[in-house]
């Protein structure tokens, strides 16, 4: 039974794909304030099935223009360089420390200056509506990116 759980596991790792990783944020949130875009950050870390089976459902996402996020990935375990919204140098491990992102998979909505727009989706939960919560955090930051009418 563990050998059947061990391959079950290990098909969506294969089939999942990759996330771009964060690397300038701060040159990106200029894209992300033109567009009323946030970015959908998701904080991973090596040997995490569980991130594998959230990349399977987000890498498919994140090449659908209609979706309305950029998906971006950081490794909370990596010393990967990168730059902070602020401008800021920092690492992947640095940063993921400083949002207190230490459960993987999290996924964090972030707008141009780096707030969070949505709750994060923590864990894969049920796999048949991980999209739905993902898809469901998008629109909320969206819609905190939208002008107000007065």
């Amino acid at each position: 039974m563990a050998a059947i759980l061990a391959c079950a596991l290990a098909l969506p790792a294969a089939a999942a794909g990759t996330l771009p990783a964060a690397g300038d944020l701060a040159r990106e949130a200029a894209a992300m304030r033109r567009e009323a875009t946030p970015m959908a950050i998701l904080y991973s870390q090596h040997g995490c099935a569980w991130c594998d089976i959230a990349r399977s459902q987000l890498v498919p996402m994140s090449r659908d223009a209609d979706v309305g996020a950029i998906f971006r990935q950081i490794d909370i375990d990596r010393a990967t360089p990168m730059t902070a919204f602020d401008g800021e140098p920092t690492t992947h491990a640095d940063f993921a420390r400083a949002e207190q992102a230490r459960f993987t998979p999290m996924l964090v909505l972030y707008g141009p200056s780096g707030e969070r727009l949505a709750e994060p989706v923590v864990g894969v939960g049920t796999v048949d509506f991980y999209a739905q919560y993902v898809s469901r955090a998008i629109a909320e930051a969206r819609a905190r990116l939208q002008p107000k009418h007065q």
